[in-house]
């Protein structure tokens, strides 16, 4: 994971819904076929405390996007992100 944060979310928090827009020089990326992850570790540092799949909700514009289940709410606070793998 980079060492900056795109999100921070408190404990027992569900919303919002993450929503972003792959892009390359502001020109959104086609993600056809692709496969995106989204990554948080505790604030505090270590390992992973979710590594799972991203929706990519429209490939053509590079939209993605991950809703936090149950677990995640449960997790303490932590540092995410949403990669292209």
């Amino acid at each position: 994971m980079s060492s900056g944060a795109d999100l921070v979310i408190r404990k027992g928090d569900r919303l919002p819904i993450i929503e972003r827009t792959f892009t390359v020089n502001d020109t959104p990326v086609v993600l056809n076929q692709a496969t995106v992850q989204f990554k948080a570790k505790p604030v505090t540092g270590g390992s992973l405390v979710i590594d799972t799949a991203a929706t990519v909700t429209d490939s053509l514009n590079g939209v993605v996007q991950y809703s936090w289940g149950t677990a995640d709410a449960a997790l303490p606070a932590g540092l995410a992100e949403l990669r292209e793998v």
